[in-house]
């Protein structure tokens, strides 16, 4: 027994085991790790410049990248190296997009590191700049020997504190090669291709009110500065004036799609306008003199140049149409090409409507059929299959309203060229975002031109709101004026691709999951379903007014109209809290529409002085149209009124009514009064009255009629009954001697007489 260890020890042995195991480990203080000490994310690397951005024959045999490096762990990184590598030649679409999204194994060359730093502290950054040779074979070159797209990476690396030397972070982006210097190979190409390239002028919607002088109230000032110089409205018209003005080997090629919200707006503050700060007070906009400026330069640029209106505000056309707005679509889309041709003084592609995204539902194309759309511009995703070439497609739908004998034809987008500018559709971005999506939106553009040619016609859309620096979209066009000039594409407007016959059969539409998903939300769309209705009631209940220079109705609710446009524009996609305080502002401005009619109000009470007079009521309509009316009064107890037609209140006037009535009892009444719209929109606020009457009603006066007749019959009966009384006893006195001072019966009955 002694040479064993007692069971006891060993539990205790066993059970300090499990402790020990199951007891997280405390890292120092200086040494837990954590994301900035993960060496795949120790640094970061931005990518400001690639020069040149496309290489051409007549160009450098180099390649510049210029670029910063920000530490973002919490050691300081040494021996900073930055190395550029080189995959292969992208031969399909496939590789193309697998370059864009960033995966796929090109077998990178990598050419000798630089060192850029020493070392870097945590938070802090240096910026490089580095040269490397584009050919011939060697290690210090990217041995490029043909043209085409090329992956490229911008690799860095080093060592950060208490590690080893690895590769921290890289940067990918597309090298485009039309040709080669030296005396190297150009691209070149049987037949060029149909270049289109939209060119969006669009921004996000500003108006939120009509002053009562007739200007716009903008809900900030932002506008006034991408307007000026330097904006980005400013340098996308700045790019066309310089690269692709009227008469240039591109100027056929280049489409302007703008809103006509946009251009509405910048018109407004041509006139004044105000700004509204803090949610409440109004302030003179600064912006006037950049928007006159702005809009003549646009009103240049569009002279002879294809010009594409979009719906209105930018409206998204499926959520509308998914709440039953059709007429609201049809608004967005007529009405819209109406103000483009109003604002620029030209004639924009006529029956042609670019959706966002590029994608349709089946009752979205049947509402732009109906407003007699002919050419919608989609892209392949939101086509179920299809020719494999890029020739326009007729449109399958299960909808074909009013018995048109042909759906609409489908221009095909380029889907790459916009995921290249994916990271800058809502602005800059951070870092070198913006430097990268041009690069591969440039990549796109050659790759598409001379190595993946489409089989008919290349439709380039960049995304509505973009944002690129003026420089990068200078390069933009100027690649694409080479590409034209050099025979490897060819100029063609959009009218012209609208009007190719489309190929045999037709393509039913596909509507993708994800774009549903950043749809205006159905709450708000039936909101503004609600709103649109009262606002079309109310227009069937106005009508102009003589007296006041036949003003229309119509200018009075389009600011209603124009709200629900703005409150589904595609730019509150993904934020529907943007979307609802839109929604709530037109809701907010339809009210104020509708309490331009009201029942006024008395301080002191009616008085009625008789069981059927009338109650008098005044209707105030401060609206400049004359409106017809329907009032609604909820009778008290005791108080009958008799319902009214229809009446008629001129514009800016006030009519006296007298309502009859029926009093049934005196006394003091509260009497709920309100008007409507005869379709029964509600209009102003719902007034209570004080009626006080001292006449008797038609039931009072019978019942104290009835208790009159009852009280004089019972005195009559008593009378009656007094007098017969009065003879009984006259009789008996003279036949029956009385005995005074005796007790009996008879002198009990004749005492009870008495």
């Amino acid at each position: 027994m002694s040479g064993r260890v007692p069971w006891r020890l060993w539990a205790a042995l066993l059970t300090g085991v499990v402790a020990v195991l199951t007891t997280p480990f405390a890292w120092p203080a200086d040494a837990q790790p954590g994301r900035g000490d993960d060496p795949a994310h120790a640094v970061r690397v931005d990518v400001t410049s690639l020069s040149p951005q496309v290489v051409t024959g007549n160009g450098p045999n180099k390649v510049t990248v210029t670029g910063r490096v920000t530490n973002t762990s919490a050691r300081r990184i040494e021996n900073i190296e930055v190395k550029v590598q080189r995959g292969e030649g992208l031969r399909t679409t496939d590789q193309l997009r697998d370059a864009l999204h960033g995966s796929g194994n090109f077998g990178y060359i990598v050419p000798a590191p630089h060192q850029v730093a020493e070392g870097v502290d945590p938070g802090q950054s240096v910026t490089f700049t580095l040269e490397t040779k584009l050919r011939p074979i060697a290690s210090d070159s990217l041995r490029v020997n043909e043209p085409g797209v090329y992956p490229v990476a911008v690799v860095v690396s080093g060592r950060p504190q208490r590690g080893n030397s690895a590769n921290l972070d890289e940067a990918r982006t597309l090298l485009p090669v039309t040709g080669l210097p030296d005396g190297g190979p150009n691209a070149s190409a049987d037949r060029p291709a149909p270049l289109t390239m939209m060119w969006p002028l669009v921004d996000r919607p500003r108006v939120v009110d009509t002053a009562d002088d007739g200007r716009a109230v903008l809900g900030d000032d932002e506008l006034a500065t991408s307007l000026a110089a330097g904006g980005r409205l400013s340098d996308l018209v700045q790019a066309v004036e310089l690269e692709a003005q009227a008469g240039s080997p591109l100027a056929a090629a280049l489409c302007l799609a703008v809103d006509p919200d946009l251009l509405a707006t910048v018109e407004a503050m041509t006139r004044g306008y105000l700004v509204r700060r803090d949610g409440t007070a109004e302030v003179e906009g600064g912006g006037g003199n950049a928007a006159k400026s702005w809009l003549g330069r646009v009103r240049e640029i569009a002279k002879g140049r294809c010009v594409l209106a979009l719906p209105t505000a930018d409206a998204d056309v499926v959520a509308l149409s998914r709440a039953g707005l059709s007429e609201a679509t049809g608004r967005a889309v007529t009405e819209g090409a109406r103000t483009v041709k109003d604002v620029l003084g030209v004639e924009p592609v006529p029956r042609t409507v670019w959706p966002h995204s590029g994608v349709l539902d089946e009752r979205a194309m049947a509402d732009l059929a109906a407003a007699g759309t002919q050419s919608v511009l989609l892209e392949p995703r939101g086509l179920q299959g299809g020719p494999a070439n890029a020739a326009p497609v007729r449109v399958a739908t299960g909808q074909n309203p009013g018995g048109q004998a042909q759906t609409p034809v489908a221009l095909r987008v380029e889907p790459l060229f916009g995921a290249a500018l994916d990271p800058v559709a809502r602005g800059a971005g951070e870092g070198g975002q913006a430097a990268t999506a041009a690069q591969n939106a440039l990549g796109v553009l050659v790759h598409r031109t001379t190595v993946s040619r489409p089989d008919g016609p290349l439709l380039l859309a960049p995304p509505r709101r973009w944002a690129l620096p003026v420089d990068a979209l200078r390069s933009l066009l100027q690649t694409a004026r080479s590409l034209v000039t050099g025979r490897l594409a060819e100029a063609a407007g959009l009218a012209q691709l609208a009007a190719a016959p489309p190929g045999a059969g037709a393509v039913p539409l596909a509507y993708p999951v994800d774009a549903g998903a950043q749809e205006i939300p159905p709450t708000v769309t039936a909101r503004l379903s609600e709103v649109n209705n009262q606002v079309r009631d109310l227009l069937s209940a106005m009508k102009p007014d003589p007296a006041n220079n036949n003003y229309q109705p119509s200018n009075l609710v389009n600011p209603v109209q124009l709200g629900v446009l703005r409150a589904a524009s595609t730019a509150w996609r993904g934020t529907p809290a943007l979307a609802e305080r839109w929604t709530a502002a037109t809701v907010a401005q339809l009210a104020d529409l509708r309490d331009g009619v009201k029942v006024l109000g008395q301080a002191t009470p009616y008085t009625l002085a008789s069981s059927d007079s009338p109650l008098p009521l005044t209707i105030a309509n401060t609206l400049p149209v004359t409106v017809h009316v329907q009032i609604n009064i909820l009778s008290a107890t005791g108080l009958r009124t008799q319902k009214l037609e229809v009446q008629q209140v001129s514009a800016r006037t006030s009519r006296s009514l007298r309502i009859p009535t029926e009093v049934q009892r005196s006394g003091q009444f509260y009497i709920d009064v309100s008007v409507s719209t005869p379709g029964g929109t509600p209009l102003g606020q719902t007034t209570r009255l004080r009626v006080t009457s001292s006449a008797y009603g038609t039931i009072t006066t019978a019942i104290t009629a009835g208790a009159a007749v009852l009280l004089v019959a019972l005195v009559a009966r008593r009378l009656v009954r007094r007098v017969r009384a009065a003879r009984a006893g006259a009789t008996t006195d003279q036949g029956v001697p009385v005995a005074h001072g005796t007790t009996g019966r008879s002198g009990d009955e004749g005492a009870s007489e008495s």
